[in-house]
Formats: C-alpha cells, sequence, structure tokens
C-alpha cells in the first residue's frame, strides 16, 4: 500500500516545455503531441529498453537517507489519463519490466489508481510480481510481462475516504466504483525499511493503448542522390516489317532523395466561430420563506369631519302635559324696608310626557369622517366556563426526518504483514504504511513516526472482536499468540487470542476489560514458538 507522501505533484512547466516534449510516452504506432507522462523521484530514461531503444529506470534506496519520513529516496512515472475515463473502463493494465538490482518486495512496485468521486478520493493498487508468493521474488535482469494487472480476477487493494478492500477481485472492484472517474495513474518503485532495488519498465499498456519512451523528435531526410546513367540501345532490325524492338536499358539505381524544404510558417489563426445559441432557460426555484412582519405603522392624523346631512322635518307637537299643583305661598316677611323675599315653594311634580310626534323624514347620510385613532384596548374580561371537549381531527402528515444522529464510535483496525513474521516482532498498522513488520517500539506517548502503532481517537475506547489469521498451520506441539497491546500504558495487554496445534486462525469476542485512552498507541505482537508458525505471514483486525 503506498504511502500518501508518495504521490507525483506534476509540474506545470511540463505541459509547457517545448524540449519536455521529446521525452513523451508515445504509442508505438504513432507519436503523442503532448506530454503523456512525467517522470519523479528517482527515475531517468536509459538504453536500451525492451526490444526498443529506450525504458524508464526507477529506484528505492532501501531508506538509507531520509528514514525519519518513513519513505527513503523513490522513483516512478506518472502518466496523463484519457478524460472522463472510468473505474468500469479500465480493463487492460499491463508492462514490460525487469530488476537490475534487488526484487519486488513489500508491496512495491506497483501501479497507483487514484479515483474520485462527489469530492472523496481514494488509491487503488495493482501490485507488479508473482501473486502466489505475496508480490516477491522477481527474477533480476530478465525482462518479465506482468500480465494483465486489470483483469477481473486480479486482486487489488482500495483505501481512502471512498472506502477500504484489501486483496479483492477487480471485477467486483468495478461492480461497487464503476461510475467513479480515474484522475491520475503512476508506477512508482518505494519501500518501507526494505532493502535498494532498481528497476525498468517499457511498453506500458493502458487499455487498447501501448506506449513505450522513444524521443518523438525524427532526423532530417538525406539529400537526393544523382540520377542513373542511361541504358544502352538496342540494335536496328531489318528493313521490312519492323524489327523486334531492342530491349530497354537497365533502369538506373534511385537517387538520395534530397533535403526537406524548410518548414513555412505558420498560417494565421482563424476568425471565432459564432456563438452557440442561448439554452433554456432553467426550472424558477421554489419560493423563500416569507419575511418576518414589519413593525405597525404610526397612528394617521384624524381626517375632517364630515357636513351635517340636512335637518329632518320637526315631527307634531305632543299634547301638553297636566300642569302640576302649586306650591304652597311662602309667609310674608316683616313690614318694612323691603324685606327679603320668601322662599320659592318647591316645584311641583312635573306632568306626563305627551305621545311622540312621528319621526321626521331622515336626512341624507353625511360622508364618512377619516376613522380616529383606536382606542385603548380594555381590560380582558373574567375567562368564561370551558366549553365542552370538540371531537379529535383526523391525525396530520408525518413530519419530516429528523436530523442523522451522532455516529457511534467502533472502527476497524487492521495489522498485517505479507513477508515472514520472526518471534516477539509487531505488525505494521495497514492504514499508515501498509503490511510488513518490524522490532516492536518501546514504550511510546505523544507524537510518532512509527508504523507500527494505531493511536485512538476521542474519548478513547475498549478494544473488542479480535480475529487473526497466518499462512502457517501449527505445528502439534507449537502455538502462536497474538496481542493487542497498549503501548503507552507500559505494554499493557488489552486482549489476545491463541492459534493451537493444526489450526491457522483464532479469535476472542470479548470486550477488553483496560479502556485504551485518548492518544495512546495499539501494536499488535506475534509471539511464536516451533518452526512451523515462525516467520510467517499474519493478518489481523479488531474493533475499537
Amino acid at each position: 500500500m503506498r504511502l500518501k507522501q508518495y504521490r507525483p505533484v506534476r509540474s506545470a512547466a511540463l505541459v509547457a516545455t517545448a524540449a519536455m516534449i521529446a521525452l513523451v510516452l508515445v504509442p508505438a504506432s504513432a507519436m503523442a503531441s503532448e506530454p503523456s507522462y512525467e517522470l519523479f523521484g528517482d527515475a531517468s530514461l536509459v538504453h536500451p529498453g525492451f526490444e526498443s531503444a529506450t525504458a524508464a529506470q526507477m529506484s528505492y534506496d532501501g531508506c538509507s537517507t531520509n528514514c525519519e519520513s518513513n519513505s527513503g529516496v523513490y522513483g516512478g512515472v506518472a502518466f496523463t489519463v484519457p478524460a472522463g475515463l472510468t473505474v468500469s473502463e479500465l480493463s487492460n493494465l499491463a508492462a514490460e519490466y525487469q530488476f537490475t538490482a534487488g526484487t519486488c518486495q513489500g508491496g512495491s512496485p506497483r501501479f497507483v489508481a487514484i479515483v474520485k468521486h462527489g469530492g472523496e478520493e481514494g488509491d487503488f493498487d495493482f501490485y507488479v510480481g508473482p501473486p502466489g508468493t505475496g508480490y516477491t521474488g522477481c527474477p533480476d535482469d530478465e525482462w518479465q510481462n506482468t500480465g494483465n494487472l486489470a483483469a477481473p480476477e486480479r486482486r487489488v487493494d482500495v483505501e481512502g475516504e471512498i472506502g477500504y478492500l484489501y486483496q479483492e477481485e477487480w471485477a467486483k472492484v468495478q461492480e461497487k466504483f464503476g461510475s467513479f472517474e480515474v484522475e491520475e495513474l503512476f508506477v512508482v518503485l518505494d519501500g518501507y525499511n526494505g532493502r535498494p532495488a532498481t528497476a525498468q519498465f517499457d511498453d506500458i499498456e493502458l487499455n487498447s493503448a501501448t506506449y513505450g519512451f522513444e524521443s518523438s523528435s525524427a532526423g532530417p531526410t538525406g539529400p537526393t542522390g544523382p540520377a542513373g546513367s542511361t541504358g544502352v540501345t538496342g540494335s536496328t532490325g531489318e528493313t521490312g516489317a519492323n524489327g523486334a524492338t531492342g530491349a530497354n536499358g537497365a533502369t538506373g539505381g534511385i537517387g538520395l532523395q534530397g533535403v526537406t524544404g524548410a518548414t513555412g510558417a505558420q498560417g494565421a489563426t482563424g476568425a471565432n466561430g459564432t456563438n452557440g445559441s442561448t439554452g433554456a432557460q432553467g426550472a424558477t426555484g421554489a419560493n423563500g420563506t416569507n419575511g418576518a412582519t414589519g413593525a405597525q405603522g404610526a397612528t394617521g392624523a384624524n381626517g375632517a369631519n364630515g357636513s351635517n346631512g340636512a335637518t329632518g322635518a320637526q315631527g307634531a307637537t305632543g299634547g301638553i302635559g297636566l300642569q302640576g299643583v302649586t306650591g304652597a305661598t311662602g309667609a310674608q316677611g316683616a313690614t318694612g324696608a323691603n324685606g327679603t323675599n320668601g322662599s320659592n315653594g318647591a316645584t311641583g311634580a312635573t306632568g306626563p310626557t305627551g305621545k311622540e310626534g312621528a319621526a321626521g323624514a331622515k336626512g341624507a347620510t353625511g360622508s364618512n369622517g377619516v376613522t380616529g385613532a383606536i382606542g385603548v384596548t380594555g381590560a380582558t374580561g373574567k375567562e368564561g366556563p370551558k366549553g365542552t371537549t370538540g371531537a379529535t381531527g383526523p391525525i396530520g402528515p408525518a413530519g419530516g426526518t429528523g436530523a442523522t444522529g451522532q455516529a457511534g464510535n467502533a472502527a476497524v483496525a487492521t495489522f498485517a504483514s505479507f513477508v515472514g513474521v520472526p518471534n516477539g516482532n509487531c505488525l505494521n498498522y495497514t492504514m499508515l504504511a501498509g503490511q510488513g513488520n518490524g522490532s516492536c517500539p518501546t514504550t511510546t506517548s505523544g507524537f510518532s513516526f512509527s508504523s507500527l502503532l494505531a493511536g485512538m481517537p476521542a474519548d478513547g475506547g475498549n478494544v473488542s472482536n479480535l480475529y487473526a489469521e497466518t499462512s502457517a498451520t501449527v505445528g502439534s506441539k507449537e502455538e502462536a499468540t497474538v496481542a493487542v497491546i497498549d503501548n503507552t500504558k507500559a505494554s499493557t495487554t488489552l486482549l489476545s487470542c491463541a492459534i493451537l496445534a493444526t489450526k491457522s486462525t483464532c479469535s476472542n469476542t470479548a470486550t477488553a476489560l483496560v479502556a485504551a485512552a485518548a492518544g495512546d498507541r495499539l501494536e499488535v505482537k506475534i509471539t511464536s514458538t516451533g518452526t512451523n508458525c515462525n516467520n510467517k505471514e499474519w493478518y489481523v483486525r479488531f474493533r475499537y
């Protein structure tokens, strides 16, 4: 599996520089008009190739330098992918190759297709080498053909945001990701703490096209040779009947071709074509939600009073009521100078009202005046008695689906090595560095470069559902133990299982009693006794 930092970065200058066009990857039947590959890392063109003048050579230094980045010096070739190529359309991927130093190992070399879909990305790894040996043991100094790495039965690895598949058949990968587009394709020779290697590649097959690494520039045509001499004239026949025609002289040899004239100047650029017709208008978008109701405006000024309607005719005067009883006369004051007047007597009772006269004709209605300001709302009256409960209304429509709840915290960790694992070694965490193994690291906390350690996420978790398998069949008096260890907590064993005689798998469905804290580093250690189970390949996974 390819480390993330191994992806080549394309150079914009490669496309624009005419001098680089001489280094294009071209079909065997015709030269390409634009660059279609780029060398990266420790890669170069060498001579000869496979039944050709040129091949691409790439090397890996075995991590002799820059080892802290888990890479070392590596090399490869990145190819231009046909626009719109999908996973389902990738049906042929092959090449001629040979190792001039070292051999294939640890999933290297390999072709890598970078696939993208809906903003997510994944790597498809096609390994070069004998499949039955874990892609190891390629012969030295002998050109080999990879065979079709994209044949339906060939197995590939998928990893990244789009998902993970391990050694799945290509036909099933195409069923799952068929419509996804292939955006990058390259071949790389790298490794992880491995041994140095150098390999050469030629005649790359991508579907129906075959590509080589020959120069696209041709030499000038030679000059035209001199004309050949005229043949000897045949002898004249006897007079009379026409004599036989003499034999034609031998034709002179074809002269050498003359020098090709200089290329004419490039013609002027043609005028721009007319603009295409405007496309149909798209459908109208849905109406937006109504805005909040604005604040009530100020009350307008009172309008002028309407004119009074005409006065109706006066009704008939009612009859005179009975006169009230006259009050008693007050006593007369003493005689003298203007004595005081006596007080008035009490007013008599009012007589009954006469009959109401007939109503006068109704006057014309005056025009309406401007509505006055709204009066202050009166105090709320007391709540009336509760009415009887009405009948139950019909069930309303189902509400929309609620937001998706928070995802659970279960995940699967995979540790594996497709090369022999010595007793006491730890397996690679495949999500970081692909398969492999090495000496178990010392107690570690904080940031780590080690590919043997997997980090716990926030909130930590408990390891469970351990499953392990090996390429060995354990002998009758042998045993192989697989242990998931919290390296940060002084190598505390969280969960383990043992493969006993005549078996090649083991499992433990329990949940670890001790939880691994957030940021703790987990490792998988193999302890084996006996020759049958030592130095064998391993594949282990568990939940956490």
